[in-house]
């Protein structure tokens, strides 16, 4: 199966024959890392509004293939692409060719920011008051939804407590 997809990419794209060479290694994390590269390199050209919002999808033909969710960050980044090109020629970067790069935008609506948040996993605790006053509201609360969510609420911080 490695073989086939290797030899379809040998034939459809202009990928590095060296990142080529590494799938058929089965060193899948090398070609990993050429992706992560060039999506670092595009995203420290591009302003940081724009840059959080694009992924490289990948290169065919040496057109780099850089996804977006909406058509109003396809027009921006084809107005900078050829400050983006300008830049990858400035490094020497290289596909399996001499032909030169273009980048083509392509919208994919369900793309979200991928961007990795640090989430305070600290949880505030309830005093035995604050559990004892919880009890003594969900005895008259009638809508059930509610009442499921605040016993739900005690019995989570009494396992805590």
């Amino acid at each position: 199966m490695i073989e086939e997809y290797t030899s379809k990419l040998e034939a459809d794209t202009n990928m590095p024959t060296s990142l080529i060479s590494s799938i058929k290694n089965n060193n899948i994390i090398e070609v990993a890392n050429f992706y992560i590269n060039l999506q670092n390199i595009i995203r420290n050209i591009l302003p940081n509004n724009i840059a959080k919002y694009c992924y490289i999808g990948y290169i065919e033909n040496n057109e780099i293939i850089i996804k977006v969710p909406n058509s109003a960050y396809a027009s921006k980044i084809r107005q900078l692409s050829p400050s983006i090109i300008y830049h990858l020629k400035k490094i020497n970067f290289q596909t399996n060719n001499s032909l030169p790069i273009s980048i083509i935008i392509k919208i994919q609506n369900d793309l979200v920011n991928l961007e990795y948040k640090k989430i305070n996993k600290s949880i505030p605790t309830l005093s035995k008051k604050d559990i004892s006053n919880f009890e003594k509201l969900v005895f008259h609360i009638k809508d059930i939804k509610l009442k499921n969510a605040i016993n739900t609420l005690i019995k989570n911080h009494q396992i805590l407590s």
